[in-house]
C-alpha cells in the first residue's frame, strides 16, 4: 500500500535528498558540485531553520578546504547562533572554530570550542558523531594537547569500528572511509610531531591506505603516501639507515604524485610534490659524493 503524503512532506524529503547528495559530492572531493548544490537547496523558500543551519554548517566546511578559512568561521559562527539548528550541526560549527583558532593560535578559544562541541553530541554512535570528535582531535593537536588528541582519536576509531559492521553497506563504506582518516590524523598529527616516524608509517601503510584504496578515495592515498614519505625523510635526518630511509622517502613521494597528477585540478599539489622530489633526489645525491 502506498504511504499517502503530504505536500510538505514530500518537499521536506526532496530537500533532504538534496542535502545529502551534497554530503555525497563532498565524500568524493567534488567541492565545487556541492557548494553549488547547497546554494541552490537553500534558496528554496521551503527550507525551514534546522535545513539552513545544516547548509551553511556545510557549506563552511566547504569554504575552509578552498582556504577561505576566515569565511568559514564566520558562517560557522553564525550558524551557532540559528535557532532550531540541532546539536549535531552546532557541535560541527564549534568543532570547526576550534581548528580555526588552534591555527590562529589561540589556545583558550580553541579549547573552548573543541569542549562545547564534545559537549553537545548525542551519546549514539553515529557517522556525524565520528567525523565531530575528529575534528576536535585535530584542534587538540594543533595546540600541542597530542597526549588529549590521540585519546579523542582512539575514540573516533571505536565508533568507526562499530559502523563498518553496518548492515547498511553506504554506511559501512563511509565509516571505513572515516577510520582511514582518523587513522591518517593519527599518524601525521599525533605520531610524527611525537618523532614516533616507525607508527605513523606502519598506521598509513598498513591501517590508512588499505581503507582508501577500498573506498577509492585516489586523493587521500596521495596525501597519506605524502605522510610516510615525510615519515622517512624525517627519520633520515637522525643519520638512522639514511640512504635507504631517503630511498624509500623517494618511492612515496613518487607514488604520491602519480594521484595527484589523477587530479590536475589541484596544481599546487602536484607542483609540492615534484618539489618535495627534488629535494629528496638532492639530499641522495649529497650522500653518494
Amino acid at each position: 500500500m502506498t504511504e499517502n503524503k503530504t505536500v510538505r512532506e514530500m518537499i521536506d524529503e526532496a530537500i533532504r535528498e538534496m542535502i545529502d547528495e551534497a554530503i555525497g559530492l563532498y565524500d568524493k572531493g567534488e567541492w565545487n558540485a556541492a557548494l553549488e548544490l547547497l546554494e541552490i537547496t537553500f534558496q528554496s523558500r521551503y527550507v525551514n531553520n534546522k535545513e539552513a543551519a545544516e547548509i551553511h554548517m556545510l557549506a563552511a566546511w566547504n569554504h575552509w578546504k578552498r582556504g577561505k578559512k576566515d569565511l568559514a568561521a564566520s558562517v560557522w559562527a553564525t550558524t551557532t547562533q540559528i535557532a532550531g539548528a540541532d546539536n549535531i550541526t552546532i557541535a560541527s560549527s564549534h568543532a570547526g572554530l576550534g581548528i580555526y583558532y588552534a591555527e590562529k593560535g589561540d589556545k583558550e578559544k580553541a579549547l573552548h570550542h573543541a569542549k562545547l562541541a564534545q559537549e553537545l553530541l548525542p551519546p549514539n554512535v553515529t557517522m556525524n558523531h565520528a567525523m565531530n570528535l575528529n575534528a576536535c582531535a585535530i584542534s587538540l593537536a594543533k595546540i600541542g594537547e597530542l597526549d588529549r588528541a590521540e585519546e579523542v582519536l582512539r575514540k573516533v576509531a571505536q565508533i568507526n569500528e562499530q559502523l563498518e559492521k553496518s548492515d547498511d553497506p553506504v554506511v559501512a563504506k563511509k565509516a571505513k572511509h572515516q577510520r582511514a582518516k582518523n587513522g591518517y590524523n593519527l599518524a601525521s598529527l599525533v605520531y610524527i610531531p611525537q618523532e614516533k616516524y616507525r607508527e605513523a608509517i606502519v598506521e598509513l601503510d598498513v591501517e590508512v591506505i588499505p581503507r582508501y584504496k577500498i573506498v577509492n578515495a585516489e586523493t587521500d592515498i596521495a596525501a597519506a603516501y605524502h605522510r610516510i614519505a615525510e615519515a622517512y625523510e624525517k627519520m633520515a635526518e637522525t643519520g638512522n639507515a639514511e640512504k635507504l630511509c631517503l630511498t624509500l622517502a623517494l618511492d612515496y613521494e613518487n607514488a604520491s604524485l602519480t594521484f595527484w597528477q589523477k587530479h590536475p585540478d589541484d596544481p599546487k599539489r602536484i607542483e609540492t610534490a615534484e618539489k618535495n622530489i627534488l629535494r629528496i633526489k638532492e639530499k641522495i645525491a649529497k650522500l653518494e659524493h
